[in-house]
This record gives structure tokens, sequence and C-alpha cells, in this order.
């Protein structure tokens, strides 16, 4: 069997680490969050509590799904 060679992806794995600007990637290089983030905003995602939500969605988000049309019925009590 002759699989073609992906061209793309060969040169990606030949330079995407050795050139200064990378054409060929649709992605872009890793952040550290305290790149992307204030402290407060670091503070505030390191106390959330994660956990299993609502499966229908939380009663304020379907509230506020339910305002954005008209007539609809509250489904916040559904």
């Amino acid at each position: 069997m002759n699989i073609p060679i992906f061209e793309l992806e060969r040169v990606q794995s030949l330079f995407e680490n050795t050139v200064d600007y990378n054409l060929t990637e649709s992605g872009f290089h890793p952040y550290t969050l305290n790149e992307l983030l204030d402290k407060q905003q670091i503070d505030t995602l390191t106390n959330t509590v994660l956990g299993y939500g609502q499966t229908n969605g939380s009663i304020p988000l379907r509230k506020r799904i339910s305002a954005l049309y008209n007539g609809a019925i509250n489904i916040a009590v559904i």
C-alpha cells in the first residue's frame, strides 16, 4: 500500500519548534495561568468548587435562556 505523505503535517513535525514564525500552525503557543489571569482571577479560579451540575441546567441559566424568547414559558420551573 502506497500512502502519500501528508505534506503539511510533515512540515510541521520537522520545523514547528525551530522557526521564529510558524505560518503552518492554526493554534498558538501555550500560556501559563499567570500570563493569562491576574491574581484575583487566579484566586477565584483556584477557590472554585468543582462538582456535578444540574443535568438540565441551573435555574439561573434556564431563566436567562427563557428570557431570550418572547412568549416562552418559564423553563426554570419545569
